[in-house]
Parts: C-alpha cells; structure tokens; sequence
C-alpha cells in the first residue's frame, strides 16, 4: 500500500501559547480532539485504501 501524509497547520496565532485572545477555547483540549480525530481515522483511511486497489482488480458495484 502506498502511503499518504497529511498535514493539519493549527497556526499558532490560534493555538500557541501566547494565541490571538479573540479565540476563547481550550487549547490543549481542541489540540487533544485533533489528534485524536487523527489516530482514529488512521485504520479507516488505510482500509478503504486497500478496498478501492481492490475494486480496481474486481469491480463492485456502488450504490
């Protein structure tokens, strides 16, 4: 399988330590959810990856 990088730029203007006083949120918990979103979906990514190399070889039909 091929792999892929994706990048998330959470600049820190919005999240640093010194961020814009404007953004009014937690930034170790929105950082937190984030990486989690991100750990989650590494396995679904990874799957359908697979699934399409193989669609290509046995065409399945798609509703």
């Amino acid at each position: 399988m091929k792999k892929a990088l994706l990048v998330i730029d959470m600049q820190n203007v919005s999240v640093g330590k010194n961020h814009a006083s404007y953004f009014k949120y937690d930034c170790e918990k929105l950082i937190g959810a984030v990486n989690g979103v991100i750990d989650d979906n590494r396995f679904y990514i990874g799957k359908r990856l697979r699934f399409e190399a193989a669609s290509k070889i046995i065409p399945l039909p798609i509703d």
